[in-house]
């Protein structure tokens, strides 16, 4: 799926020189397929929205109502889905950094919270005391810090196979009003492979054998990290084989259903890239075209920061559209560049064929990190815009940010003291 021509003319004509365009029907279709994926080899499978990667509102609520899970890993998040009006006992709580507020707020509030560290546990064990404090159980899970496939340690969780993680259960247990109910893990590999996620489950299955016995937790969370899907050409430059998301749930549904039958703990995936990339795009303009020695630029209104944040050099599948307004250039290896006076912000290395000042570039898979990473830096952030097919109007889910956006925080007078 992809923004139709049409629509990106139109949103330029709109909005200003650089769009971001929303594809409901992908992320729709993303989100029921990977749930499907798992779902046909363990009915008891469901996804936890992975907020962070991208937490518009016009997403957050999509995947609410579609019965997914609120993935937070930070208070701003939490505060952000509890206004949505996402009920605590439908959000789960990750991330290695919670404040004794934040942990006791969302407890009683009914969250699963997966601990990262024993500070965490510590805090719990003060705020325990507190007569004063919610009667709804404290609803608990452990994040797993377990090696996949050589992968270098991870830096979170509790070390699983050094024996940490069993102490770390038992202290939980022994706190009044508090439940262990989950066991969590999130393990990114370079390769992302079915393998490495088999392993991954078949160690937290062991976990909650040696934890749990044969009930096994509430939940056993793989976490994310899967790849998204892509267009051929962009499957290739990976150099290796992409697994898809029926490859994914088949093999990891069947390690669940092999231990547990069909009504043992709830399997939660928490897919960001998978589901996000490609439910969003983004259009700017040829601003203009020069060449320096022996290299071609392309200079857009656009940046790597808007559709590359982490300034990755792999190419997104990416397209011209061509207004003739100006005399064509015939390029070969060109850059496209962004609008920072960074020397590294390339958007696509190596373009070859026609452009002209004017045309429009539309990149997709720009949905995952990309609004939560841009920075303001040179250029605030651009809007975030749908077309309703049904009215032929477009509707703002995010407006274009203003400098007074940035300001807003500053201290123009120098600063007071405090």
């Amino acid at each position: 799926m992809t923004v139709s021509d049409r629509e990106v003319l139109l949103g330029l004509e709109s909005f200003g020189d650089a769009v971001y365009f929303v594809d409901r029907a992908a992320f729709v279709a993303n989100v029921e397929r990977f749930r499907a994926a798992f779902q046909r080899a363990y009915a008891r499978a469901n996804l936890g929205y992975s907020v962070k990667t991208n937490y518009l509102p016009y997403f957050c609520r999509q995947a609410h109502a579609l019965g997914c899970y609120s993935e937070v890993v930070s208070e701003m998040e939490y505060a952000l889905v509890r206004a949505l009006g996402v009920p605590g006992d439908r959000i789960i709580v990750n991330g290695p950094y919670k404040s004794a507020a934040f942990l006791r707020r969302a407890l009683d509030e009914g969250a699963i919270v997966n601990l990262d560290a024993a500070y965490e546990i510590a805090a719990l064990e003060e705020l325990a005391a507190d007569g004063d404090r919610s009667k709804r159980p404290w609803r608990l899970g452990l994040r797993c810090n377990v090696e996949i496939g050589g992968a270098r340690v991870s830096r979170f969780g509790f070390d699983a196979e050094g024996g940490n993680l069993r102490a770390s259960a038992e202290r939980l247990r022994r706190l009044p009003g508090a439940e262990l109910v989950a066991l969590h893990s999130h393990v990114c590999t370079r390769a992302r492979s079915v393998a490495e996620y088999e392993e991954l489950a078949d160690k937290l299955i062991a976990l909650a054998d040696d934890l749990f016995g044969d009930r096994g937790p509430e939940m056993i969370n793989l976490g994310g990290g899967f790849f998204s899907e892509m267009p051929e050409g962009m499957r290739a430059t990976f150099g290796a084989e992409i697994p898809t998301f029926d490859e994914y749930g088949s093999a990891l549904g069947a390690k669940m259903a092999k231990r547990y039958g069909a009504g043992g703990p709830e399997l939660v995936l928490e897919p960001g890239l998978a589901i996000l990339a490609t439910a969003m795009h983004f259009a700017c303009e040829v601003i203009d075209i020069k060449k320096l020695g022996d290299r071609t630029f392309v200079s857009t209104s656009g940046s790597i920061y808007n559709i590359k944040p982490t300034k990755s050099r792999r190419k997104l599948p990416m397209r011209v559209i061509h207004r003739e307004r100006a005399p064509v250039v015939e390029c070969r290896g060109a850059d496209l560049a962004g609008y920072t006076c960074m020397e590294d912000d390339i958007l696509h290395e190596g373009f070859d064929g026609p452009i002209a000042v004017g045309d429009v570039i539309v990149f997709d898979n720009v949905g995952a990190y990309t609004v939560v990473l841009k920075p303001p830096f040179i250029k605030t952030c651009p809007p975030v815009v749908g077309y309703d097919e049904a009215s032929g109007a477009f509707f703002v889910v995010k407006r274009e940010e203003a400098d007074s956006d940035v300001f807003a925080t500053f201290a123009m007078d120098g600063g007071v003291l405090r």
